[in-house]
């Protein structure tokens, strides 16, 4: 098949700006859950003591929720806090994940795909776990995000050191497609500074931070919310 430059202008669907973990807590709330990625690696210790670890604050809401990870580690640190959680790595078409059986409402991979290596295979190995009614949301770093440009005419870009892929809107659909999920609706977020304000320019670079994402709200709320700096996408296994 050939294309032409016209068919690469993709117009976007409707979506709306929102909070991110609020928006995971609402879809967990009084339901089954499967969290993929709950330990969130590197941030383990500074979302613990600041009460924000996103696995505990949805056990608070959720039915039930079974944490999935590949840090041991972590998931070892959670068992003895009393989590159901499993090393499973979703990634692995060979993997066993007879421990995930039976139906879940809602399947969160919160800030993982961008992780992983084998993209597909981790798509689908979502999909072999989820049920026909199964909610499977996503969230991820939106690479066309405003703040993203602005910071390229300094050569500068904001991306985690273990980040080895990045989606816009059009290509995380697409992937998500063609690994067998339907696209249901799409909403973006906006992250939250982390910066050491230890010193003085990590406070005048905190400052800045959240002065640029101030403006990427009220940009994302009130003229497109595909400015805003990340991504959630709520799919379900095709029929």
């Amino acid at each position: 098949m050939e294309y032409s430059q016209r068919d690469m202008m993709r117009r976007l669907p409707k979506a709306t700006h929102v909070e991110r973990a609020e928006f995971l807590i609402s879809m967990a709330a009084g339901k089954s859950v499967v969290h993929v990625g709950f330990v969130d690696t590197g941030y383990e210790v500074e979302q613990r003591l600041a009460g924000t670890w996103l696995h505990e604050r949805l056990a608070k809401v959720a039915k039930s929720i079974v944490g999935v990870d590949v840090n041991s580690t972590g998931i070892e640190s959670a068992k003895v806090a009393g989590y159901d959680a499993h090393c499973i790595d979703l990634s692995d078409p060979a993997a066993d994940v007879s421990a995930l059986a039976g139906h879940h409402d809602v399947i969160i991979a919160g800030e993982v795909i961008e992780h992983v290596e084998n993209i597909g295979a981790f798509v689908r190995g979502i999909a072999r776990i989820a049920n026909n009614d199964t909610r499977i949301v996503f969230t991820t770093p939106n690479s066309s995000a405003m703040v993203q440009a602005i910071l390229a005419f300094g050569r500068r870009e904001i991306c985690h050191p273990d980040h080895v892929v990045g989606f816009t809107a059009a290509t995380l659909t697409g992937m998500l497609e063609r690994c067998g999920l339907t696209v249901d609706s799409i909403a973006t977020y906006s992250s939250k500074v982390r910066l050491d304000t230890s010193d003085g320019q990590g406070k005048v670079l905190a400052l800045a931070g959240r002065l640029a994402l101030f403006v990427e709200r009220v940009m994302a709320r009130f003229i497109s919310p595909y400015v805003a700096s990340g991504l959630i996408v709520v799919a379900v296994v095709q029929a």
